[in-house]
């Protein structure tokens, strides 16, 4: 069986959010259509942000997107203080 580390892109918090891109198991892959996935945790929960691709370039951009909106969103909160951890 597969180590979830093995399939991680990447993972980091930005305040109260965790933004996770991960390689699907490869029995997902074959169900859903798609390589990777990215979502995003706010407090513990997960969040209705979810969003699949199929290379790991993509994987890397939609990462990237997800902090950009992760970003703003904790900024509008928070009235511009961002401070990550």
């Amino acid at each position: 069986m597969e180590d979830i580390q093995d399939r991680i892109v990447q993972q980091e918090n930005v305040g109260n959010y965790f933004v996770s891109t991960v390689r699907l198991p490869y029995d997902m892959i074959e169900h859903l259509g798609y390589s990777y996935e990215t979502m995003i945790k706010l407090d513990d929960e997960w969040t209705d942000y979810q969003v699949r691709c199929d290379t790991i370039e993509e994987a890397n951009a939609q990462h990237n997107n997800a902090k950009q909106w992760v970003m703003t969103q904790f900024n509008s909160e928070n009235h511009g203080v961002l401070h990550e951890m």
